[in-house]
């Protein structure tokens, strides 16, 4: 709610001397992207539960048929809306692959704040949000730097992060995704060494 309201003051900061037109589209940019970011937290819940329950494929045809919703978007609005376009279709994609995956969730139901499933996941989740804040602040920190670099430098990073998370991704659905099951199978019955000859084989 505050990253709307606050987007004017961020881009003062990280873009200081930028003219008021640049400043208000990448303003408007923000603003449009935050809306995908939500839609997009949603369905990495989906997708880790339906991970969860031994599900892999259908998050991934999601995941494709949110991609080709985005493109498709990005085609068809960019004569009309021009650089917020690009905005628009990560918004597409994160809400086309939320949307699919909605059903997998079941039937509504309030949440119990005092149950102590959810007391376990939150404390569980601590020492994640902590590590996953520290590790989201290298693409800021690394654009900012790349932005006192000679021209074109942001573009030559941008390209080498996107063949790096490539790779990145390529892993984690082989190979990470499908061992996560078992693994924490193997966990929860305390067999360490069934625990261990998984990684060992998934490794091999």
């Amino acid at each position: 709610v505050l990253c709307p309201v606050t987007a004017p003051v961020g881009t003062s900061l990280l873009l200081p001397g930028v003219t008021p037109q640049t400043h208000a589209w990448t303003t408007t940019l923000e603003r449009t992207c935050l809306a995908g970011l939500v839609f997009a937290g949603m369905a990495a819940v989906l997708s880790s539960s339906c991970r969860s329950r031994g599900v892999f494929i259908y998050p991934e045809i999601c995941a494709f048929l949110g991609t080709l919703a985005g493109l498709v978007g990005l085609v068809l609005l960019v004569p009309i809306c021009g650089i917020v376009a690009a905005a628009a279709s990560v918004v597409l994609r994160s809400a086309v692959e939320f949307l699919l995956l909605l059903p997998t969730a079941g039937r509504y139901r309030l949440p119990d704040f005092r149950s102590r499933l959810l007391q376990s996941s939150l404390r569980r989740m601590k020492p994640l949000l902590l590590s996953s804040c520290y590790l989201k602040t290298d693409m800021l920190i690394d654009r900012m730097l790349a932005s006192l670099a000679p021209a074109g430098s942001v573009t030559v990073l941008a390209f080498t992060r996107q063949v790096y998370h490539a790779l990145a991704r390529l892993m984690n659905k082989a190979i990470a995704a499908p061992l996560l099951k078992s693994l924490s199978t193997h966990f929860q019955n305390d067999d360490t060494r069934k625990f261990w000859e998984s990684c060992r084989t998934s490794m091999l």
